[in-house]
């Protein structure tokens, strides 16, 4: 088991992908990490990692090739994590659906996401019409869920 794990850090500065959705145990520890060890990642999905807070989405923004973050139910994520996120400018798809505890003040801090197309904020209840007005200059925004 040991060696399939330093195998996989060995190669991590490589991959692109990584999905550790529902992984419950994953929290700003595991996220810095793996910020830290994997440059390269486009596409990161974190949907149900119920441990990551603001810390570990500040941590993301070291990831400047990612264009695809999926952060369903990432229920301790707030507008302040919301602000990190927005400094992730090449994202171009956004998932926050049933994050509980996001705003109209977050999703404010989103408009700055100029290259996003697909942006969920499904199921956030803290969201109100002022939020979604502040989203007017996405303008390559092709898919809202709300």
């Amino acid at each position: 088991m040991v060696l399939v794990i330093d195998t996989f850090w060995l190669l991590a500065p490589r991959h692109t992908g990584l999905d550790v959705a529902q992984c419950r145990h994953v929290g700003d520890g595991g996220l810095s990490a793996i910020a830290a060890s994997m440059p390269t990642l486009a596409t990161l999905k974190l949907n149900g990692c119920a441990r990551v807070t603001d810390r570990g989405a500040a941590s993301l923004t070291r990831l400047s090739s990612l264009l695809t973050l999926h952060m369903d139910r990432c229920v301790l994520l707030t507008d302040e994590g919301a602000a990190q996120l927005a400094r992730l400018t090449g994202l171009t798809s956004l998932r926050l659906s049933r994050c509980c505890a996001l705003t109209d003040a977050g999703v404010c801090a989103l408009s700055s996401l100029s290259r996003l197309s697909t942006l969920s904020l499904a199921h956030c209840s803290g969201v109100t019409d002022m939020g979604l007005m502040s989203l007017a200059p996405l303008t390559t925004l092709a898919s809202l869920e709300f």
